[in-house]
Parts: structure tokens; C-alpha cells; sequence
């Protein structure tokens, strides 16, 4: 039912969900519905959504895009807990003992002061008060946020393809580890956060 419901709002012809078969079919059907609500919150708010032709949305979704990496951090996190709770390797020390001049690949300055230090000031940009005639009227610019997120997702995403960043089997570069395991966690954190704003369950699997 929510299927074929989900199908006659947003045709396949223009809007596809990629859900991985695999996946219970209740974390499916949620998943293709907070798909769904992320990108219709990636929509700006003056914009007039037709869904029935799909002028309004890509071709691909960007909500899936973001989970997707979303998932991946969370992947990679709980890889590590394991490796330390097996005694494989250290834990993270404490933040003021991360020493971030061993982030070496320029895409860790960029997920770092472009995003992370960014993000407070992301929030607000999505608040738009209109003083006009007295009133205060507050619009809230959802799209801002999802744009910040697809945005922070692609920059990972370029990050994860070039970058290792479990190195359990390189003691030497254990702090190295530590520093970019810290800086994902800020970022998963990030996340955590943004989809409790947009009212979004996060996938630590998909």
C-alpha cells in the first residue's frame, strides 16, 4: 500500500528510489519515506512542488546520497569500537591530546573549517526573519541545511575515496588514525544532529 502510494506521487519515470533489497522491509519502506521528506525539505520554500511531473526534483535523489554516507561514517566507527574493544588498537585520546597537524590531505582542512566550523553559522542562515509592516515573521530555510548536508556528503565522499582512514595495522600511524577518526565523529555528530532537526531517522546501515 505505501508503495504504490509512494509510486503515484513521484512517477518513475522521474524519481527513483534505490532501497537495498536486502534490508528489512520496514527499514525499506522508512527509508524511501524519509528519502522522500529530505528531499522534499531540499525544495526552497517559495518553490511550488508539482508532483505528479516531477518539476521540482532531480532525476536522482539527494537524500540517499546523504544517508548513504551517513552510513558509511557510522561504518567505519563501529569498525574501530571493535578494534579497540579487541585490543587491536587504542582508543581516541582525549580531544585537548588530538594533534591536528597531522591532518595532511587538503580535504580535511576543507571538511574541517568549511563544514564543521561552518555549520553553527549554517543554522542560523536558515532562520529568515521579515521585519516588514512590524511583524516578525521567522520562515525556516530547510533547504539551506539539506544543501549543507548534500554538500558535506560529496566532500566525504571525495575524502573516503582517496583517504584511509582505519590504519589498526600501522601502529606509527595510529595518531594520524585518531585525529581522523575524531574529525568523523564530529562530522557523524553533525549529522546526528541536522536529521533530528529535519525530523529524519538515521540509517546506520544500508
Amino acid at each position: 500500500m505505501l508503495w504504490s502510494t509512494l509510486n503515484r506521487l513521484i512517477p518513475s519515470t522521474s524519481y527513483h528510489f534505490h532501497v537495498n533489497s536486502a534490508l528489512p522491509r520496514e527499514t525499506q519502506l522508512n527509508l524511501a519515506l524519509d528519502t522522500l521528506k529530505f528531499d522534499l525539505l531540499d525544495v526552497r520554500c517559495t518553490r511550488e512542488i508539482n508532483a505528479y511531473t516531477g518539476s521540482s526534483f532531480s532525476s536522482k535523489s539527494s537524500g540517499m546520497f546523504v544517508f548513504y554516507n551517513y552510513a558509511r561514517i557510522s561504518t567505519i566507527l563501529d569498525k574501530f569500537r571493535h578494534h579497540v574493544l579487541e585490543f587491536d588498537c587504542t582508543d581516541v585520546p582525549a580531544p585537548d591530546q588530538i594533534d591536528v597537524s597531522l591532518f595532511k590531505v587538503d580535504m580535511e582542512w576543507t571538511l574541517l573549517f568549511q563544514y564543521i566550523v561552518e555549520y553553527p553559522s549554517v543554522l542560523r542562515r536558515c532562520l529568515m526573519t521579515d521585519d516588514a509592516d512590524d511583524n516578525r515573521l521567522m520562515s525556516v530555510q530547510t533547504h539551506k541545511l539539506c544543501q549543507f548536508l548534500c554538500g558535506l556528503s560529496a566532500c566525504f565522499s571525495k575524502y573516503y575515496s582517496k583517504t584511509k582512514i582505519l590504519l589498526v595495522n600501522e601502529k606509527h600511524q595510529w595518531p594520524v588514525m585518531h585525529a581522523r577518526i575524531s574529525l568523523i565523529t564530529i562530522i557523524r555528530n553533525i549529522y546526528l544532529h541536522a536529521f533530528n532537526l529535519l525530523d529524519i531517522t538515521p540509517f546506520n546501515r544500508l
